[in-house]
């Protein structure tokens, strides 16, 4: 194992932090991460933002005044989920979703992306999204739970895709609006039962912990 102090100075330069964190990245599958004092060293965030947005977050807890994260490269092979658009709620939408392995093992990591786009209705809540691996009789095996990308996104802070008249999906001269890519890791437990699983994707508001519906993007309410 190779250790890296980051960043190498307070307050650091975003444009040679993220060259070194891709030249990091580049020797090694996952990163793990030992985070303290990161409001002195990284105010701006400009190491965990480039592990959030290039790696899937596995791990992200406290232990004592440390955080302990683990971020993994994307798992192979990559499944692609059809049928999309998905709405959820009035608020977002889910344009693709992909995941791997398509088969995983106990102790495996399965890493899933999804993008997100607003609707033309704001979003109303700092959403969180889970991620539920269920066997066959609907029993939890496995759970995440975080906001989007990585942690670091707040969903009320997206601008609906209505704004400045554009249509949803639609960006300035037609174009698309911003896709937010969600990247998440799951930890299959070392203990778990063989037999075929199931990967369920949601939002929920985390101050109700109401769910959004779910339904075909510009179709009635799904089964």
């Amino acid at each position: 194992a190779a250790l890296y102090p980051l960043p190498e100075g307070r307050r650091p330069e975003p444009v040679d932090t993220r060259r070194r964190l891709s030249e990091i990245a580049a020797k090694h599958r996952d990163l793990y991460g030992v985070l303290w004092a990161v409001d002195e060293a990284d105010p701006d965030g400009v190491v965990e933002d480039w592990l959030d947005r290039n790696r899937y977050k596995v791990l992200d807890e406290w232990r004592g005044n440390v955080r302990l994260a683990l971020w993994a490269a994307a798992r192979q092979p990559v499944v692609t989920v059809g049928r999309m658009p998905v709405a959820f709620g009035d608020e977002l939408q889910l344009t693709s979703l992909r995941y791997g392995p398509g088969q995983a093992r106990p102790g495996d990591t399965i890493t899933l992306e999804a993008v997100w786009l607003t609707s033309e209705v704001a979003p109303a809540a700092d959403y969180r999204v889970f991620l539920h691996l269920v066997d066959g009789v609907g029993a939890m095996t496995a759970q995440r739970d975080m906001a989007p990308v990585g942690g670091s996104a707040r969903t009320s802070a997206w601008a609906p895709a209505g704004a400045a008249g554009r249509k949803p999906g639609e960006g300035e001269g037609g174009g698309p609006t911003e896709r937010h890519v969600d990247r998440m890791g799951l930890r299959v437990p070392a203990d778990a039962a063989p037999g075929e699983h199931r990967l369920l994707l949601g939002l929920y508001d985390p101050a109700t912990g109401r769910r959004l519906p779910v339904r075909p993007a510009g179709g009635g309410p799904s089964a």
